[in-house]
């Protein structure tokens, strides 16, 4: 167990930066349009920290840089870890087999396999050779379209049309999708919207839900939308 807490260690520091030797290398840059977007937007880094329950981000900053990060910053997250004993009682008996899962999540131009390769050199050169490493299979290829691109300005148009005002435009979802399935291997070019929930549908939980009002506010978008093509 200790030996893959001193390999986890390695992967990554105190402020959040991946520590593999040229991670960030492939990371796709932020356009100067992309940005101005971004600082458009309304997002406010202190309602999501009071929605989290939470006091802080790491690395901290104002509304923007928060939102920077969360967009263009690859990350390293421990979603679980798993050895030993964990009953009621004593065990003096060390664990043989450790096991930790571990989600990385990319951005567009990081591929996988690359990202991959990087990974294992690195736990190799760091005497962590020996740990075993499988990659999961339905993880998802990064992607991003052009903001000029004719589905995202019909978009942009359709929510003026439904709702008289320009939506929130960020380059990509900061979640995992099938766009790069649609972009890359069927060659369409494929966005995230328009959609109906809001920042309290609680995605992926037991009660997660849209509201009726946002239903019918993302129906008229996508019918806009489907008009602007």
């Amino acid at each position: 167990a200790w030996r893959l807490i001193h390999a986890l260690m390695t992967l990554r520091d105190a402020k959040g930066r991946i520590k593999v030797p040229g991670w960030y290398k492939d990371a796709r840059r932020p356009t100067a349009r992309e940005l101005r977007y971004l600082r458009a937007s309304a997002f406010k880094a202190d309602a999501l920290k009071e929605f989290w329950g939470v006091s802080g981000f790491i690395g901290g900053g104002d509304d923007f840089d928060v939102l920077r990060r969360l967009i263009y910053s690859p990350t390293c997250t421990i979603c679980g870890f798993v050895s030993g004993y964990i009953e009621q009682g004593t065990k003096t008996v060390n664990p043989a087999v450790a096991k930790a899962k571990i989600d990385f999540r990319l951005v567009p131009n990081m591929k996988q396999a690359t990202q991959f390769a990087k990974l294992r050199d690195h736990l190799i050169a760091k005497g962590f050779g020996d740990i075993e490493l499988s990659p999961a299979k339905e993880a998802l290829e990064a992607a991003a379209i052009s903001l000029s691109a004719r589905v995202v300005k019909a978009a942009i148009k359709g929510s003026v049309d439904a709702y008289g005002r320009e939506p929130e435009v960020w380059p990509w979802s900061a979640g995992a999708s099938a766009h790069g399935f649609f972009n890359e291997v069927v060659g369409v070019p494929s966005i995230s919207g328009p959609g109906v929930s809001y920042d309290g549908s609680n995605y992926h939980a037991p009660n997660e839900h849209f509201r009726m009002a946002d239903f019918v506010g993302g129906s008229k978008h996508m019918a806009a939308m489907m008009a602007r093509l």
